[in-house]
């Protein structure tokens, strides 16, 4: 019986490392996950689960939305409303993005500003570039994951990108979480949203994430 919980907290911190991210207490059980909604691509050739109560907008929807490497969303999955009231969370999304100009750059993303990046620095005459070095197979497919984050005014913003190149496409697939300060809010008058909760449900999501074609 020890080596079996020996074997489980040995698990749990691996996929913890994987992540990047403390497993949150209340995932969402397998159960509930087979009753989300599936959204299916038959251009791209994915498919994606998601919460039924959670926003699917189009690609082409009016969306402020930042690709690192110019590619188009396809489809961007947000939070209801109800998971942003009271609390200092912005803005939580999922998002599928597809781009047929930059195969050769798929596995790294540029940042001109240099702002801060998880990864390794190399010059290109683009600006920044840096590899997507930690790979993370899901479903059989290999991503090649890193995190972007950005601070400033009180806002924070944090993106984990995920990209693969499948058939003549280069998907990247971005984790985003946007929110504010508690320092700037009057005392008890706003909640810290729940990071854990809110970061693991975009990991659930992304792990229903598979190829069709």
């Amino acid at each position: 019986m020890k080596d079996i919980s020996k074997k489980v907290v040995v698990i749990i911190f691996f996929v913890s490392i994987l992540t990047g991210k403390t497993l949150a207490k209340n995932t969402i059980s397998k159960d509930k996950i087979d009753e989300w909604n599936t959204y299916r691509n038959e251009k791209y050739g994915f498919e994606v689960k998601y919460p039924k109560n959670f926003i699917l907008q189009d690609g082409d929807a009016n969306f402020s939305f930042n690709s690192f490497i110019n590619a188009t969303p396809v489809i961007i999955i947000g939070f209801p409303g109800s998971e942003y009231t009271g609390t200092n969370l912005g803005e939580a999304y999922f998002a599928v993005c597809i781009s047929t100009e930059y195969l050769t750059k798929c596995l790294k993303y540029t940042d001109p500003s240099g702002l801060s990046i998880q990864g390794e620095e190399e010059d290109d005459e683009d600006g920044w570039d840096v590899v997507l070095k930690k790979a993370k197979k899901i479903n059989g497919i290999v991503f090649h994951t890193g995190s972007w984050t950005e601070g400033g005014m009180s806002q924070i913003s944090s993106t984990d990108i995920y990209r693969t190149i499948h058939k003549q496409y280069c998907y990247e697939i971005q984790l985003f979480t946007h929110s504010t300060n508690m320092g700037v809010y009057v005392e008890r008058t706003v909640k810290e949203y729940n990071v854990k909760k809110i970061w693991k449900i975009l990991e659930q999501i992304l792990a229903t994430f598979k190829f069709t074609d």
